[in-house]
């Protein structure tokens, strides 16, 4: 699981992945908590700033990557990040302000990752994340710049996608204001 957790989240007014969530846990912590259960491995993208978070990961034995082109948006970061787990079959992208997606989700994706398809979630018919790559699109992921993430790589290789319905409205649910922040916590 490569997580994008290096934006400057310029719509939320304020550093979204510390914003503290109904239960007094931050965004990230939740979408941490989760992919721990999940067993899964996690790299987690940061910014070059991010010192004190690289830190906190790393006392929970999480790697984490600093990726210099953040600043340029989710594409550059997700080029530079993938490049740390150029070793992995298939990678699934998690983006950070999306923490109520349920393990199993996570879990049922990454067991229909394979190295040459794309895996995306559905619920209610429309697609949602996280999203996995094979390694043989990794060469597009490395080619992407600015802050277009892989949506163009979906659209141009719709014969390679296997849609997995999942029972987990949060695949569509990110934050992007203070009053997303309770968005997971009324619903369920």
């Amino acid at each position: 699981m490569l997580v994008l957790a290096a934006g400057a989240s310029n719509r939320f007014g304020s550093d979204k992945r510390q914003a503290v969530l109904d239960d007094n846990v931050s965004v990230l912590d939740r979408l941490l908590a989760t992919l721990e259960e999940s067993g899964l491995e996690v790299c987690v993208c940061l910014a070059p700033g991010d010192k004190d978070l690289s830190a906190n990961l790393a006392t929970r034995g999480i790697a984490s990557v600093y990726c210099p082109r953040a600043h340029e948006g989710m594409g550059a970061t997700l080029a530079h990040g993938i490049t740390a787990v150029h070793t992995w079959p298939a990678t699934l992208i998690a983006l950070a302000d999306m923490p109520w997606i349920e393990v199993s989700t996570f879990q049922v994706l990454a067991g229909h990752c394979s190295a040459d398809t794309i895996v995306a979630p559905r619920f209610d018919g429309r697609q949602g994340h996280p999203v996995g790559f094979g390694r043989a699109f990794y060469p597009l992921l490395r080619a992407l710049a600015g802050d277009t993430g892989g949506r163009d790589i979906l659209r141009s290789n719709p014969a390679s996608i296997q849609f997995v319905d999942v029972d987990d409205p949060a695949i569509h649910w990110d934050i992007d204001t203070h009053a997303d922040l309770t968005r997971g916590n009324t619903t369920n």
